[in-house]
């Protein structure tokens, strides 16, 4: 039985069956291995890794986005922010972006773009943003505890710019109507 577990030099200082000493265990045995030493050729190092999920863009993106907006909070902007990144259904993306975002600055055009954009990029067969959806996320804006308007104020508004609920949303549409009620909120 000693035989089979003999004592091999690895590079990475792994403990594997093969590796150990039933007699003998030193801290260079046990030590973890280092993150950029790899023990075999199908575990990748960190830059790697970082390079393969893109992290420099999304942590660029998350900056400038900071540095575009100049939120009171970064911290708490850029956990909203992140936040919003991980959500899949582009309503609550939208929703989350919009409450962030500042519709004086000029690259909320190119935030309204994307947001259009996800609710198309679904499903292609599919129109997903109807008059309905369109209704519920304008209405979602103008509920939040930020607007300043008195509710009837809100009622009109949102009666001007809502559409009926199978009615198709163009882009300019949505960003008019977007427009309208962020800049409402004051």
């Amino acid at each position: 039985m000693n035989t089979r577990f003999q004592p091999k030099t690895v590079s990475g200082g792994r403990l594997t069956p093969s590796n150990l000493s039933s007699t003998t265990v030193t801290n260079s045995t046990l030590s973890p291995s280092s993150p950029s030493t790899s023990v075999s050729s199908s575990i990748e190092t960190d830059q790697v890794y970082l390079d393969r999920i893109k992290a420099r863009e999304v942590i660029s993106e998350a900056f400038l986005q900071v540095a575009r907006i100049k939120p009171e909070d970064p911290i708490d902007f850029l956990y909203n922010y992140f936040e919003s990144q991980c959500q899949t259904k582009p309503y609550e993306k939208a929703l989350t972006r919009l409450h962030l975002a500042d519709p004086k600055h000029p690259s909320f055009d190119s935030l309204l773009v994307e947001l259009y954009s996800n609710f198309n990029t679904l499903n292609d067969d599919i129109l997903l943003l109807k008059g309905d959806l369109y209704n519920k996320l304008l209405e979602n804006l103008c509920n939040n505890h930020i607007w300043s308007g008195c509710k009837d104020h809100r009622t009109t508004l949102l009666s001007l710019v809502s559409l009926r609920p199978n009615d198709a949303v163009s882009f300019n549409v949505f960003k008019y109507g977007i427009q309208a009620i962020l800049l409402a909120k004051g």
